[in-house]
């Protein structure tokens, strides 16, 4: 049975329901309009829509013209589509989009057109939005293709789990691989399996998978990646996580070859190797023999010739400090430049700075004055490096003082930070020029090179080292004129030390924090006749040291606070105790002979703890008797002959020398005769001078050169001393020193 149709009244309420709007015409005439269509067309009753003349509201003539022609064609019964879009404009000038669908419906002879029109405009905006997103997108993920891939420096991202999502065209080729053969692969399978050396590198342990389980960044500068073929270059890379909503989603890798950089530093390094050797071992003996001459060897001289070796002189000196100053800057840039801190009386250093610099002063006309004090107050650092600091500023300030002046030098303390201030009474420092102060080759002046005999470096290089001491180098510009400099270092504090006994020729000092052991030397050393004194740190042992006089010390290296090596260093650095033989009973001894080789400090013996009595007893007698007379015999393998005789004319009768110009002569040399000690230069006529330290068995080494050592060459000698860096007198001492400790004692 089938159902009946709906009433009318039925299906008028089905079109009032609808959203669309309903329209119903006979040929021009209507016949019916719904609600909905009277709200989408903006009109205000079902009244004026009913008598609305057909495409008045259609937006332009070329859309109503186009409609038109549709609906007349749909008349023809021609095949049209059903469905298209136009825009109307309601009353309020509004233009909204509309989308019509028509059909044509035949009953009882007649045509009647219904159409049904929704408002599309917002689904229309929101297609377009979409659109231009996506467009959007498309560019974006172009241009950030394009600029990844033109890119110097290799990135390529990860997801959780290590495998390639992304790499640019230079990381793929630097890898040795196509960018498709890398996505989707494990990276440390393929290019970060192994360290430099071949071992393997455990996946759990590499920095790039690590970013992705700490969520931080990790930075890796010692590292390489390794190609299909089995090479391997060195890299510098970074590690960073890709975190969204709080979650690590992968990371991205960007690193850099740096085998042109590493080469680069090597030429550099060997450049200015090759440069200092070739200038300081001609100017050391310049410096030298014209410092003989002065001193009145080759007998009195006229005035004349007088005044101009002493021009000969000061030039030669400028010319030592303008190498000098470049090759600390290359050794602040490279990191190199070594610090060997302790304990320091500040006002002692100021004053010994001052002293050193009075000569200057006088030739310019400038005086000297400290005018404040801290007295005691104690700074931890390395005294040669801070008074190279403190003679820079003194010295710059007497340049650019003027005649009658004074240089002022205070020391004050605020809080726990001890500052020297130097300041002068010139014509101060240009505004502009202020803050360029500290940078490399700057002048304030390009003249004042030539007229105030600076480099541009000093500054620089004093910032670098008060800056590595933890402290601050800076300028303040004085109300009153002239010019401020001050270094600020963290005062150190020591702890107070018990009062010791009185020396004598055969006491000796035992430095142990171990209680027992230090009861144990004190009972054998008591048991063999000698007075015995213990301090158990460093400050203890200044203390004692300061108080009395000692033939000897023994020093365990692993003590509390201050190790045994840097009272050690601090022994060698004074005047009043460089003389002391120093013994080291420890079980560290060759963690300290590591640390002290390369270094002018002589030690008596070394004795591994368990103690070897007899040898430590034996040690102790050597160094509390009296050398003999005896000269040492030293080979000197030097192929400047101007600088061995130099040397010669230094040690005069402590010392026999001979003197070899290659490795070949020396060579023979050795074969010939026993040494003392072996004055080495590193470079010879037919090669290198290490060539020769496997060759002289247990004999001391002194290298005496014109380039830097490196840390593996440091460890293999006994001292390495640089052509223009040392005085006469410092090298002098550095061998006599170096004779006195290895030499049998009566």
């Amino acid at each position: 049975m089938s159902p009946e149709p709906l009433p009318n009244e039925a299906l008028q309420m089905v079109l009032e329901a609808m959203k669309d709007g309903v329209i119903v015409v006979h040929g021009t005439q209507r016949l019916y309009v719904n609600q909905a269509y009277v709200d989408i067309q903006g009109l205000s009753s079902i009244e004026e829509a009913m008598t609305l003349a057909p495409g008045s509201t259609i937006a332009t003539e070329e859309e109503r013209t186009a409609v038109r022609e549709m609906t007349a064609a749909r008349g023809r019964g021609e095949d049209v589509p059903s469905v298209f879009t136009y825009r109307i404009r309601r009353p309020d000038g509004e233009l909204r989009s509309i989308e019509s669908h028509t059909s044509t419906i035949g009953m009882g002879g007649d045509r009647y057109t219904v159409a049904a029109i929704r408002d599309v405009t917002e689904t229309l905006e929101l297609q377009r939005r979409q659109v231009e997103a996506t467009e959007a997108l498309r560019e974006a993920e172009l241009r950030s293709r394009l600029i990844l891939d033109s890119a110097g420096d290799g990135i390529y991202g990860v997801d959780i789990d290590g495998n390639v999502t992304f790499v640019n065209r230079a990381g793929a080729g630097m890898l040795g691989y196509t960018q498709q053969q890398l996505l989707g692969r494990r990276a440390h399978d393929l290019v970060h399996h192994s360290y430099p050396d071949g071992r393997p590198y455990p996946f759990e342990r590499c920095p790039m998978y690590l970013a992705l389980h700490d969520a931080e960044t990790h930075y890796v500068t010692d590292e390489v990646l390794w190609r299909p073929d089995g090479t391997s270059f060195p890299v510098h890379y970074s590690s960073t996580p890709i975190v969204h909503g709080g979650v690590v989603q992968g990371a991205v890798i960007a690193f850099s070859d740096v085998s042109e950089h590493l080469r680069v530093e090597q030429m550099k390094s060997q450049f200015v190797s090759t440069v200092s050797h070739e200038l300081r071992t001609p100017l050391t003996a310049i410096r030298g023999y014209v410092g003989l001459l002065l001193n009145g060897v080759a007998g009195q001289l006229p005035e004349q010739a007088m005044k101009m070796l002493g021009t000969a002189q000061a030039n030669t000196e400028r010319l030592i400090r303008l190498i000098n100053d470049i090759l600390d800057m290359e050794k602040v840039e490279s990191g190199r430049m070594e610090f060997f801190n302790r304990p320091v009386v500040m006002t002692d250093l100021v004053r010994q700075t001052l002293e050193a610099n009075q000569g200057f002063a006088a030739e310019r006309n400038v005086r000297l004055e400290m005018v404040a004090v801290v007295p005691d107050a104690q700074v931890m650092a390395d005294s040669d490096r801070f008074a190279q600091v403190l003679t820079n500023l003194v010295s710059n300030a007497i340049k650019f003082s003027p005649p009658n002046a004074a240089v002022e030098v205070a020391m004050t303390q605020r809080g726990d930070r001890l500052r020297v201030t130097v300041h002068d009474h010139g014509t101060g420092v240009p505004e502009a020029f202020r803050p360029r102060l500290f940078e490399r080759f700057a002048q304030a002046d390009s003249s004042d090179t030539r007229a105030k005999g600076g480099t541009g470096l000093g500054l620089s290089i004093s910032q670098a080292i008060v800056e590595r001491l933890g402290g601050t180098l800076g300028f303040e510009a004085p109300a009153g004129g002239g010019a401020s400099f001050f270094a600020e270092l963290p005062v150190y504090v020591a702890e107070e030390a018990p009062v010791i006994t009185e020396a004598s020729h055969s006491r000796v000092l035992v430095v142990e924090d171990d209680l027992d052991v230090a009861l144990l030397l004190r009972k054998l050393l008591e048991h063999d006749g000698y007075d015995v004194d213990v301090a158990h740190d460093t400050t203890q042992a200044r203390h004692r040291l300061s108080q009395g006089a000692y033939c000897a010390v023994t020093v365990d290296i692993r003590l509390p606070g201050e190790t045994g090596v840097g009272l050690i260093r601090s022994l060698h650095a004074s005047p009043q105790w460089t003389d002391i033989p120093v013994i080291v009973v420890s079980a560290y001894t060759e963690e300290a002979q590591s640390e002290l080789r390369g270094t002018a400090i002589a030690v008596q013996d070394w004795i591994a703890k368990p103690i070897d009595e007899h040898r430590l007893l034996q040690a102790v007698e050597h160094a509390c008797s009296h050398a003999p007379g005896q000269p040492a015999h030293i080979l000197h393998v030097e192929d400047d002959a101007d600088l061995a005789n130099l040397v010669r004319v230094l040690l005069g009768g402590r010392a026999e020398l001979t003197v070899a110009p290659t490795i070949e002569a020396a060579r023979h040399a050795l074969a010939a005769g026993r040494f003392d000690l072996v004055l080495l230069d590193l470079s010879l006529p037919d090669g290198r001078g290490e060539e020769l330290l496997s060759e002289v068995g247990a004999t001391p080494v002194v290298i005496f050169t014109g380039q830097e050592a490196d840390e593996a060459l440091l460890k293999r000698v006994n001292a390495v001393l640089v052509k223009s860096r040392v005085s006469d007198a410092q090298l002098r001492n550095a061998i006599t020193q170096l004779l006195d400790s290895r030499r049998p004692r009566a």
